[in-house]
């Protein structure tokens, strides 16, 4: 399994880090899937992820790479509480989209981890599903079907619903590149570029949900 996993986890980084520095990138701001922050969770989740799967994933690797994760979970909530701390809103419904998907990603990093922390080293030198000694609890099971969830619903949405997607949201979210004002989402601009950065950005999310996944009930 690793001789998938790994290029698959590590394709998925490369395709955030891609995101989020291409100058002529389509932000999707608001929606958890397709902004700066996305990509940025997502290209740290997977390349850890990646790494855990690697020969050279020892105790150290493994402590280094929850340093890394608690750095970044600390900075998401200190983001978050100077958002909170914010009085001068001049869109309250935007504001506390943007806060939700802050809060989810923080969650995301806060279960990985968790994750990271219950998995025996030795358990990823062959590949994630020889957890010998690891026990499965209530606690892994209901991530673990969060994240199936999770990948299902974004799946089905973004591969055949877009534009609905893209429609539902489109009295609170807004969307940009880097070289336009922020616009409202509606009919007369869901063009197929809005589509289109909508179903890459959802594929390194997919492949971070299938991860978890595997890492918590140790399929």
């Amino acid at each position: 399994m690793r001789i998938v996993l790994v290029p698959a986890f590590l394709l998925a980084s490369l395709l955030s880090a891609w995101r989020l520095c291409s100058p002529r990138r389509t932000e999707l701001a608001g929606l958890y899937l397709a902004n700066r922050e996305a990509d940025a969770t997502h290209c740290l989740m997977n390349a850890a992820m990646a790494v855990m799967l690697m020969s050279l994933y020892t105790a150290t690797v493994a402590r280094t790479i929850t340093i890394i994760l608690w750095i970044a979970a600390i900075a998401l909530a200190i983001r978050i509480a100077i958002s909170l701390g914010k009085t001068n809103r001049p869109n309250e419904t935007t504001h506390q989209i943007h806060l939700s998907g802050s809060v989810y990603h923080l969650m995301m990093l806060g279960i990985m981890i968790y994750a990271n922390d219950q998995m025996p080293v030795t358990a990823t030198h062959s590949h994630m599903t020889s957890m010998h000694g690891y026990r499965i609890n209530w606690i892994d099971v209901s991530l673990g079907a969060f994240f199936i969830i999770d990948a299902v619903t974004n799946f089905v949405m973004v591969t055949f619903f877009p534009r609905s997607l893209l429609k539902i949201v489109s009295d609170r979210f807004n969307f940009s590149n880097e070289t336009t004002r922020y616009q409202p989402v509606t009919a007369a601009n869901e063009t197929r570029s809005i589509v289109k950065a909508l179903r890459i950005s959802v594929v390194p999310h997919l492949i971070m949900d299938i991860g978890m996944t595997l890492m918590l009930l140790a399929i």
